[in-house]
């Protein structure tokens, strides 16, 4: 199931309005995420009409930086902080900009 946690108590199941969505759709998560589980996230196809695809990348967690280690739920805070001065990774600016410029030609 894929859900959506909003605020600290109520869980929102997606997975019927992901199944009204006709667009192209690109579900990315890091090897790292600990809030996107890239296990969920692979069944994205199988809940959009449309074009669905997504991508795991190697050495990124929830900040779409690279890093070389999994946050843990008491260094997650902390960590995003630190990576908020770092750069995109640049697996996801590739991958972004391929997806992009094939569906979307100029």
């Amino acid at each position: 199931m894929l859900y959506l946690l909003i605020g600290l108590a109520k869980i929102f199941n997606v997975r019927d309005d992901l199944t009204q969505v006709k667009c192209p759709v690109l579900g990315v998560t890091g090897e790292y995420d600990i809030q996107a589980d890239p296990g969920v996230l692979k069944k994205l196809p199988e809940y959009v009409k449309g074009d669905a695809s997504f991508t795991v990348i190697e050495n990124m967690g929830h900040s779409c930086k690279y890093i070389e280690a999994r946050s843990t739920p008491f260094s997650a805070k902390k960590d995003i902080v630190r990576e908020s001065a770092l750069p995109l990774h640049p697996d996801l600016e590739r991958i972004l900009k391929a997806w992009l410029e094939e569906r979307f030609p100029a």
